[in-house]
């Protein structure tokens, strides 16, 4: 299915701005070479990202981000392309932008209806096979979330079977089938194909038993790590030389994630410091000649996996606090210029955390870099603070656009905060980084906390 994906993505692309041309009616003799070579660097793309997102199992919304990405990482390449062998003149520009905005919308409309056409598929074949979990806790009902919201799996839910009553079960969850011994019947009557055992990882004799006795049916059994055993930092599966890992502490940025991340912070990076350059020009002037120092100043921060990185920031006050211990900055702080806490409120002083971001110690997206005895104070006090460091720090964050922004003055707020990082660390997605992005962009900037 994923080569068929792959073979109409590119007839798409190719095919849309055939369209465009023709309906606009300008020479076709220049754009098959730019069609071609786009479909072909989108098509080797995919290969190294899209692709390993299995289409029978990815998120659909993780989907259409990753394929929106990949477009707009095409389109600036053909763009920078041309304009570096002076080629851009040759090109109707409402063609090039007619055809930028299209593509992604048809794809993404593509992969939907794909989705829905195998799933129809599936149901109409009647041989779906019968899914059923032991278990009844919040880590079984997730299971049955998923089997019972992604019909393209290929799975019909039969119900749940256990012995007992999990305090973690939710009211909506199906009524068991039965108990295990229940279970094991039907398993050997052929009831049912596929089981999910998600049973707590200290349940470790009964998942052991569970499976000896599975030996001796023919039933596909899957057993589902419970990653809700903690909910201080992402879990997930690794294989180091053949030894298979559960991480319990753990970042999402690794592999494709780490490079789809990194492509991220370099294509959105750049064009926003295409934009803000010239007023970074202005603002580093005005702060040149309205008090005396440096426009631009270092200050000390914990970066990724708690190395130490240097943060760049427009100066906003008088007095530079560039070493170790450093004075959260308060309301109506003397310190702070008149032209600084305009900088302040309206995050103008944080522009220059862009060329953090380009030189990859920071990114636009993630936990908000603390100074560091502010970090060696509150990891002592807040339990798995240190994880928020499993990210590499952000511009913008989830704390900052959910209102945990500003002077830190009670350790409740600073909690709260490092809640938000946490749950960013759980549930990060290139659509999350995007949404937050956007978010930020119209309530993210100014804040009454901003001072």
């Amino acid at each position: 299915m994923n080569s068929i994906l792959k073979v109409i993505d590119v007839c798409l692309i190719g095919g849309l701005l055939y369209l465009i041309v023709t309906s606009y009616g300008v020479s076709q003799a220049n754009y098959p070479l730019i069609g071609f070579s786009a479909a072909i660097f989108y098509l080797l793309l995919s290969e190294v990202v899209h692709s390993r997102l299995n289409f029978y199992n990815a998120s659909l919304m993780r989907e259409i981000a990753v394929t929106t990405l990949l477009w707009f990482v095409v389109v600036s390449a053909a763009i920078m392309t041309l304009f570096v062998f002076k080629e851009s003149a040759t090109y109707s520009r409402f063609v090039i932008l007619s055809w930028a905005i299209s593509v992604p919308i048809a794809l993404c409309m593509w992969h939907l209806f794909a989705r829905k056409i195998l799933s129809a598929r599936i149901m109409q074949s009647g041989q779906m096979p019968k899914a059923t979990i032991i278990g009844t806790g919040k880590l079984a009902n997730e299971v049955k979330k998923v089997l019972e919201g992604n019909p393209w799996l290929g799975f019909s839910f039969i119900g749940s079977y256990d012995d007992r009553q999990a305090s973690g079960r939710e009211d909506n969850e199906k009524e068991t089938i039965g108990d295990y011994s229940q279970m094991m019947e039907d398993a050997k009557q052929g009831k049912f194909d596929v089981v999910f055992i998600a049973l707590p990882l200290e349940a470790q004799v009964r998942i052991m038993t569970i499976i000896d006795d599975f030996g001796d049916t023919t039933v596909t059994v899957y057993m589902v790590p419970n990653f809700f055993l903690t909910d201080l930092a992402k879990g997930g599966w690794h294989d180091f030389a053949g030894l298979p890992v559960l991480g319990v502490f753990d970042t999402p940025f690794w592999g494709t994630n780490s490079r789809i991340k990194r492509l991220e912070d370099l294509v959105i990076g750049s064009l926003i410091m295409a934009l803000i350059a010239i007023p970074m020009l202005f603002i580093a002037l005005a702060v040149k000649l309205t008090s005396p120092g440096p426009a631009i100043f270092h200050q000390k921060r914990y970066g990724f996996d708690g190395k130490e990185i240097s943060v760049l920031k427009f100066r906003s006050m008088r007095v530079m606090a560039e070493g170790y211990d450093v004075k959260q900055a308060q309301q109506d702080d003397q310190r702070i210029t008149p032209l600084g806490s305009i900088l302040r409120k309206t995050s103008l002083d944080e522009l220059p955390q862009f060329l953090n971001v380009l030189a990859g110690s920071m990114s636009i997206v993630g936990p908000r870099p603390h100074a560091v005895s502010h970090n060696e104070a509150y990891r002592k006090n807040i339990h798995g603070y240190m994880l928020r460091h499993k990210v590499k720090p952000g511009i913008t964050g989830w704390a900052q656009i959910n209102g945990w922004r500003g002077e830190t003055d009670t350790l409740h707020k600073m909690e709260k905060r490092i809640e938000h990082d946490l749950w960013y660390l759980n549930n990060w997605s290139l659509w999350l980084d995007l949404k937050t992005i956007f978010i930020t962009i119209f309530k993210g900037f100014i804040h009454k906390n901003a001072y």
